[in-house]
């Protein structure tokens, strides 16, 4: 290929140390000054004179996104003697044969034939640079996360946008505007998410997108996408590759504006299919749509005695379990089944605006109950609020999970929240009541992972701690909001989430114990105090293990 190409060791060298700032304004140097310059790069993550791929970057997602960046960048993509099996054994040119005894990695292998070998017969769409753009990620404090590497191209049929994040932690923001790029005509211009990917941005359509790391779509209003461009949060060290955008037009038979905003950034295997789910479930939708919204959020956090409380709630939740009952063709809930969910609520909200007011507590338990909502509320009243809105929604799940316990299919028993689109749906009431949608979605994944773990089942029950830790670390909506991540063959987990999850774990359990009227005083304050208790250990132990996962299941 003589001089017409670059060894681009820099790609390397900053993505494994994550240089982002310097390799990501390196790109921008490039693109402001000649675009045509990216083309003649051979980006590599290993080569006879440096340490095996593998070696590097490990083989786990922060290898994977490096690929991917490898992949989808113009210029050429190459890929180093055994990197694809896993070879850890370093070689050099002059090596006639191979010294070490090694396997091919075939778990490896395979993730490659599944993520990379379909991107690298698309190159047509990522090797050209005439509709290339880099652009930032702009989070909501209005900084510039430099850690994210996010750019789009396209060709002659099809448009793509790839994200990925080189670094350990989560983050979140919205890509828009491109960074400057020099024109053929010798300019420097600066194009929108939406002109980049050749979306006009019309009133009374939507952009259908798939991602085809996870062959999940997704949809959202153009005109959101081409004013405000696209809404994003990534954990550690993932990507993806969004292709296949396409516009779809909104009508009374296929009101897809209505889906997007109820689907609110949600993922789906398909939007066709999901439409029509959604249509079907009208009844449901809108009862939800009154039951869960900024005025009985407001009313109910407002109230002052806990009867009319209940009664509130009672009367709500009844109207809501009828429209799913009817829907379904299933079996009313019992009127008893509706008053006890109704009770946990009302106990749960009136803990944390006033564990006094609740229930009589010795001394003991109360002062270990107010060490709990404490830390829960964080002496903030938005963040009272947020717990109050939180205990408020959890019923309204509650009430869906029992009436699938009647469904055969445990599929949709597992999965009732996206069958409902309740993601959605209790997002946009967050939303309506100026919640950002970061806090929303925070607090959405939270309920989530809550009403996912089984009442009965914490620290403190029969079926054992190690037992409860194993069950929590593979639910995967659990392990979602934990921010469970792989890095350097050691998997982690986030501190303040964990510590956030333990807590409300305890309080439902506490919830729990004060509702039942068979158990005594006494043995109320032993389990109050037994429950706080075990949250705080919980949070001494993950932090002496270093929230590696391993570690503490190992001492918990």
């Amino acid at each position: 290929l003589g001089m017409h190409r670059v060894y681009n060791s820099a790609f390397m060298n900053m993505l494994k140390h994550e240089e982002n700032t310097k390799y990501r304004d390196s790109i921008k140097n490039v693109i402001a000054f000649e675009p045509e310059i990216l083309k003649r790069y051979v980006n590599f993550m290993s080569n006879p004179d440096e340490e095996t791929a593998i070696h590097q970057f490990g083989a786990d997602d922060k290898y994977f996104g490096c690929c991917i960046l490898m992949i989808t960048m113009p210029g050429t993509p190459m890929f180093g003697h055994g990197q694809i099996e896993g070879f850890r054994e370093k070689y050099g040119m002059d090596y006639h044969k191979a010294y070490h005894n090694e396997l091919p990695n075939r778990d490896l292998i395979r993730r490659h034939e599944h993520e990379l070998s379909p991107l690298l017969k698309q190159r047509n769409l990522f090797s050209d640079v005439e509709y290339f753009r880099l652009y930032d990620l702009i989070q909501h404090d209005g900084n510039t996360d430099e850690d994210v590497f996010a750019y789009s191209n396209r060709s002659e049929h099809e448009s793509c946008l790839i994200i990925y994040h080189n670094r350990f932690r989560e983050t979140a923001g919205r890509i828009h505007k491109s960074a400057a790029f020099m024109t053929t005509k010798g300019a420097l211009e600066h194009n929108t998410l939406a002109e980049s990917l050749g979306i006009e941005g019309k009133a009374g359509t939507c952009i259908v997108f798939q991602d085809q790391i996870s062959h999940t779509e997704y949809i959202m209003e153009s005109t959101e996408l081409a004013q405000q461009g696209l809404q994003i949060s990534m954990a550690a060290f993932k990507y993806r590759v969004f292709i296949g955008f396409r516009e779809v037009i909104d009508s009374p038979k296929k009101p897809y504006t209505q889906l997007a905003k109820h689907l609110a950034g949600q993922g789906v295997p398909n939007i066709s299919m999901a439409l029509d789910k959604w249509r079907n479930h009208q009844n449901v939708i809108r009862a939800l749509n009154q039951t869960i919204n900024q005025n009985t959020l407001r009313s109910i956090t407002q109230m002052a005695h806990i009867p009319e409380m209940r009664a509130s709630l009672n009367e709500m939740l009844t109207t809501l379990a009828t429209a799913i009952a009817e829907t379904l063709t299933l079996k009313h809930l019992s009127p008893r089944t509706i008053e006890l969910l109704a009770q946990h609520a009302t106990m749960a909200i009136t803990l944390i605006q006033s564990p006094q007011k609740a229930v009589q507590l010795g001394r003991a338990s109360r002062l270990a109950l107010s060490k709990l909502i404490d830390r829960l509320a964080d002496g903030t009243d938005s963040n009272t609020l947020q717990c109050q809105r939180i205990l408020f929604i959890i019923p309204f799940i509650s009430v869906l999970r029992e009436l699938y316990k009647q469904s055969s299919a445990p599929w949709i028993q597992q999965h009732f929240m996206e069958e409902w689109f309740l993601v959605g749906t209790i997002q946009n009431a967050l939303q309506s009541l100026g919640i950002t949608r970061d806090n929303a979605h925070h607090d959405m994944h939270l309920i989530h992972a809550l009403t996912k773990i089984s009442p009965n089942l914490s620290p403190t029950h029969g079926t054992g701690t190690s037992t409860f830790f194993e069950t929590l670390f593979t639910d995967t909506e659990a392990q979602h909001f934990l921010g469970v991540n792989h890095y350097a063959d050691v998997d982690y987990f986030n501190k303040e989430s964990f510590e956030t999850l333990m807590d409300w774990l305890a309080l439902h359990s506490i919830v729990e114990c004060m509702c039942n009227t068979k158990i005594r005083a006494h043995a109320r304050d032993k389990c109050i105090t037994l429950h706080c208790e075990t949250a705080t250990r919980c949070h001494k132990v993950a932090a002496a293990a270093g929230y590696r996962l391993a570690l503490f299941r190992k001492t918990i």
